[in-house]
């Protein structure tokens, strides 16, 4: 019989480029300026989840600014 050979699992890098991009991306994320911006979007991201969480709403329901900014104001919390 015939043996295929296995492709290597899509997480692995699967070229000297890509492992270099992964070791270049690994160390980037360990400096501090790295994680103080990283802790500002986290801060972001779950103020918005928050948000849509007590509103319930994703997206505006209706088409213009001003409409959508008056929707914003009657969802907001007192």
């Amino acid at each position: 019989m015939h043996q295929r050979e296995e492709e290597p699992p899509p997480t692995l890098p699967t070229s000297q480029g890509d492992d270099r991009a992964l070791r270049q991306a690994h160390a980037q994320q360990q400096t501090k300026d790295w994680n103080a911006d990283y802790a500002l979007r986290a801060g972001v991201e779950g103020t918005i989840r928050q948000a849509t969480a007590v509103t319930g709403s994703r997206r505006a329901r209706y088409r213009g600014l001003a409409k959508t900014h008056l929707d914003h104001i009657y969802s907001a919390p007192p």
